[in-house]
């Protein structure tokens, strides 16, 4: 496609001078300077099984963007209050290796929000029932370990995190254990647990696929899955976080607003409304993942 920037003979220039200028002029003629519409998202692939040495991984791409998620179990005693649950623990890198927006050292208040967000979508949003990490109740259960990293941030970050993150978790297969009484003075919780490699492995079931589609809102216009540099320009941006499975009653995860300008609850049900009809490239590349691993 031709893009507005093929008629302006010095727009290098233009852009250079005035980038927000530049950026207007495109949506002027509802258009963006890549040649999508506004409510068009970048091509999505999800492929799981991308680490084989960890229990579950899923790397997933959203145009330039690209983020992996890769699980390890650990077992470990359940809380007391919760005996029939395991856990799950979210870690979030943003590294100067994807954007030099990061630095080394302490994790951004961008990794920890993003961190937290991904906790609540999956956890309390009911995606993973944690009590099917149950090995024994009241002595052990499955500890997921899940780490997110971002290999190339160019804006939609969050989107690709959380679809790296339940692309991992429908990889994911827990071993058959065998557990075994221990003296009490050897272990806190009196049993040892042991992985039987030859025993059959099970999958988990989740509760539901969330589709996560972000937008950024410059003057009138929503912007549907804005790249890194069209993030700079927006005045706000939100992540909306609905349900997409077969099946699946509609609902609604999250609404996600990481700072910026106020937004009215009329912008936020109109990204409500369309989110889904976004969603279907995603929802379609993750059936399609299912479908090859069976």
């Amino acid at each position: 496609m031709t893009t507005l920037a093929a008629t302006h003979g010095n727009w290098a220039q233009v852009k250079a001078a005035n980038p927000l200028n530049y950026y207007r002029s495109f949506l002027a003629q509802n258009i963006r300077p890549d040649g999508r519409t506004f409510l068009q998202r970048r091509p999505v692939s999800i492929r799981s099984g991308a680490i084989t040495t960890s229990n579950g991984s899923c790397l997933t791409k959203i145009g330039a963007t690209s983020v992996l998620a890769a699980i390890k179990l650990e077992v470990s005693p359940p809380l007391n209050a919760t005996p029939t649950s395991g856990f799950l623990e979210v870690s979030v890198q943003l590294t100067p290796l994807c954007s030099p927006r990061f630095k080394v050292g302490k994790p951004s208040d961008e990794a920890f929000a993003l961190q937290q967000h991904l906790q609540r979508v999956l956890v309390e949003g009911h995606v993973l029932d944690l009590e099917q990490l149950c090995i024994e109740e009241g002595k052990a259960v499955w500890n997921i370990k899940l780490d997110v990293i971002c290999l190339n941030h160019d804006g939609g970050c969050d989107d690709a995190a959380l679809l790296a993150a339940v692309g991992a978790l429908q990889d994911l297969t827990l071993p058959t254990t065998v557990t075994k009484v221990e003296d009490e003075q050897q272990s806190s919780r009196g049993v040892v647990v042991d992985i039987d490699p030859t025993g059959p492995v099970s999958a988990l079931s989740l509760g539901g696929v969330p589709l996560p589609v972000t937008y950024g809102r410059i003057g009138k216009h929503w912007i549907v899955d804005p790249t890194a540099e069209e993030e700079e320009w927006m005045e706000a941006l939100v992540t909306v976080v609905v349900g997409g499975g077969a099946g699946e009653e509609e609902r609604v995860y999250s609404v996600y607003k990481p700072g910026g300008a106020p937004v009215a609850m009329a912008s936020v049900e109109e990204a409500l409304d369309n989110a889904r009809h976004v969603s279907q490239e995603a929802l379609a590349a993750m059936v399609g993942m299912s479908n090859e691993e069976e």
